[in-house]
């Protein structure tokens, strides 16, 4: 019995063929989950089995991990955008008093030790990540401006 709505002829998978090829009559084509018979019941897209149900076990594995990614680190509020947007100006501002390739250096190595102690954060918050990709940024500015200027 067809239900209204429902795709009951095969439906061919991107990049397959818009005809059938093969002897089943089937190949190229994804197997319908949605079929009672043996082909497709229980099966996925591509003829891959699936699990709908998971143990407790799973469960409250995928909860942990989830848990575990705090949302409220993966975001940066205004303030911490203009904090550093202050911070890169005033680093770029005292760059001006020094020669161009010492203040590469110096950038260079405050990149390199921030890297490092975001490497060693469990869960860095996205600011101080923000702040480093920044930070990245004035490095290779200042090395642009030491080589051509």
């Amino acid at each position: 019995m067809e239900v209204p709505g429902e795709v009951t002829g095969p439906v061919p998978t991107e990049g397959a063929p818009a005809t059938p090829s093969g002897s089943d009559g089937d190949a190229g084509y994804p197997v319908e989950a949605n079929r009672g018979d043996e082909r497709g019941a229980g099966r996925g897209e591509r003829g891959t089995p699936r699990s709908t149900r998971l143990s407790a076990r799973e469960l409250d594995a995928l909860v942990e991990a989830m848990e575990g990614k705090d949302p409220e680190s993966r975001r940066f509020s205004m303030w911490g955008l203009l904090c550093i947007v202050t911070a890169a100006s005033i680093v770029l501002s005292l760059g001006s008093y020094l020669p161009r390739p010492v203040f590469a250096g110096i950038v260079g190595i405050a990149t390199l030790v921030s890297m490092v102690a975001l490497s060693a954060m469990k869960n860095p918050p996205a600011a101080l990540q923000a702040a480093w990709w920044v930070l990245l940024l004035i490095y290779l500015m200042s090395i642009a401006s030491a080589v051509w200027g």
